[in-house]
C-alpha cells in the first residue's frame, strides 16, 4: 500500500513537472547575429526572426525529446545593442543605426516569452549575464535543455569545462554555433550537442569598416561622388609623399627607396631646416558651422548620441512627425501626410534631430552643411511639385 503511495505521488510530482516543462534559448547576442535579411527588416524582421527561431528549435525539441509533450520554449538573448547597431551599421548591413532597434523591438513583441535585452555598453556585461542565468537554469527541474550560443567566444570554455564532470550536466546542454567555433570551444564542443541553425544566424563574423572623415576607407579608396550643379569637392587624402631626410645621403642613397607609409612616416620625427620651410597649406579652409564637429579638413564629423533612451526614440518614430517643420520651422509640402500639430517638447526636439540624423546623407561627407543645407531644400521643393502635380499620390 505504502509503494502504491510513494508511486502516486511520484507521478504527481512528475506531472507537475511536466506541465511547466520549458527549454532554454541562451543566447550572446554580440557574437550570435541574426542574419541580415532580418536585420534590414527593422521590426518586421524582429518578428520573422522570433517565429521561425521557435519554428526550428520546437522542432529539434520534438525529434530530440519526443516524451515531453509541447514544452514551453523561452528565448533570452544578451547584447550590446548600441555596439551591435552601430557594428552592423558600418558593417553595411542596416543603412542606419535604428534598424537593430527596430529588429528588436519586433523580436521582443512577437512572443510572450523571447527577450532580447540590452546590457549597455561594457566589457563582458553580456557575458556575465549569460553565465549566471545559465547557472540558475542548469539545476531548474522545469528546464529540460538549455541552448547556448556562445560559439564566437572563447570565454564560454570555463563554463563549459565546469560540467565535464556531470554527465547529467553534459546533456542538459547543447550548443548552438553560428560563427566558427573559437580555438577552445573546439577542444570541448566534442563532449556536447551541437546544433547549427544556419538559415536564421550569421556564420561568418562582421567586418566593422572604418572611414576617415573624406569617406575613404581605412583600406581602400575613397567611393567616386560628385556634388550636383557644380558644387565643389572637398580635397581627399592623397598618398604620402616623400619626405626629405636630414640623415647623410650616402646612407640614404644606399639601397633603393621603399613606398611611404603611415608607419615609416610616423617612426621617425621631422625636423624642419631652412631647405624644408613651412609650405602653404593647399587644404581649402572650410567656413566653421556651429554645432557640426568637423576634421582638419573641414569636413564633417557625424556622431551619433547612444545617451538617448530607446523607448524615446521609438515613441517619437512612431509619432510621424514632420522633420522640416519641427526642425526648419516650415513645411512647404502641401500634400505632407505628416504631423504638424503635436506639442513638440525640448526632449522630444532633441530626440527628433536624433532621429533625423539617423537617416545617412547620400553624399556622406563630402559636402559641407551649406552645400547639404541648399540639396535638401532642393529635394524637398522637387518633391512638393511633384505632389502637387498628382493628387493622387
Amino acid at each position: 500500500m505504502r509503494e502504491s503511495q510513494l508511486q502516486s505521488q511520484l507521478q504527481t510530482v512528475k506531472n507537475l513537472m511536466d506541465r511547466e516543462a520549458f527549454v532554454l534559448v541562451l543566447l550572446d547576442g554580440d557574437g550570435l547575429i541574426f542574419r541580415e535579411a532580418f536585420l534590414q527588416k527593422g521590426e518586421e524582421g524582429g518578428r520573422e526572426a522570433a517565429n521561425q527561431l521557435m519554428t526550428v528549435v520546437r522542432d529539434h525539441v520534438a525529434r530530440t525529446l519526443p516524451q515531453v509533450s509541447h514544452p514551453k520554449i523561452m528565448t533570452r538573448i544578451y547584447a550590446n545593442v548600441g555596439g551591435l547597431a552601430e557594428t552592423c551599421w558600418r558593417s553595411g548591413i542596416t543603412d542606419q543605426p535604428g534598424a537593430v532597434e527596430d529588429f528588436i523591438q519586433g523580436f521582443n513583441a512577437s512572443k510572450l516569452c523571447f527577450d532580447f535585452v540590452d546590457c549597455g555598453s561594457g566589457k563582458e556585461r553580456a557575458d556575465s549575464k549569460i553565465h549566471e542565468y545559465f547557472k540558475i537554469y542548469l539545476h531548474n527541474v522545469h528546464c529540460l535543455q538549455i541552448f547556448l550560443g556562445c560559439s564566437h567566444d572563447n570565454g564560454y570554455a570555463r563554463l563549459l569545462e565546469e560540467l565535464l564532470g556531470d554527465a547529467r550536466d553534459i546533456d542538459k546542454v547543447t550548443l548552438l554555433e553560428g560563427v566558427p567555433f573559437e580555438k577552445e570551444l573546439v577542444q570541448l564542443k566534442d563532449n556536447f550537442k551541437v546544433v547549427k541553425f544556419q538559415n536564421i544566424f550569421r556564420d561568418s563574423k562582421l567586418v566593422r569598416n572604418h572611414y576617415f572623415g573624406n569617406g575613404v576607407k581605412a583600406n581602400g579608396h575613397s567611393p567616386g561622388i560628385s556634388l550636383p550643379n557644380g558644387s565643389p569637392k572637398l580635397p581627399v587624402l592623397q598618398p604620402l609623399a616623400r619626405v626629405p631626410s636630414n640623415t647623410d645621403t650616402s646612407s640614404t642613397n644606399s639601397g633603393p627607396t621603399k613606398p611611404a607609409t603611415w608607419a615609416s612616416m610616423t617612426a621617425t620625427p621631422f625636423v624642419p631646416t631652412a631647405s624644408s620651410s613651412p609650405k602653404t597649406p593647399t587644404v581649402k579652409t572650410m567656413p566653421h558651422t556651429p554645432g557640426i564637429e568637423r576634421n582638419r579638413l573641414g569636413q564633417r564629423i557625424d556622431k551619433l548620441d547612444f545617451s538617448i533612451p530607446n523607448d524615446d526614440i521609438r515613441r517619437v518614430k512612431k509619432l510621424k512627425l514632420c522633420n522640416p517643420f519641427f526642425l526648419q520651422g516650415e513645411c512647404k509640402n502641401k500634400n505632407c501626410t505628416h504631423d504638424h500639430d503635436y506639442k513638440l517638447s525640448r526632449n522630444d526636439k532633441k530626440t527628433l534631430e536624433y532621429v533625423a540624423r539617423m537617416t545617412p546623407c547620400y553624399y556622406k561627407t563630402e559636402m559641407n552643411q551649406i552645400e547639404k543645407i541648399v540639396i535638401i531644400k532642393r529635394i524637398a521643393d522637387f518633391m512638393a511639385g511633384v505632389m502637387e502635380s498628382t493628387p493622387g499620390l
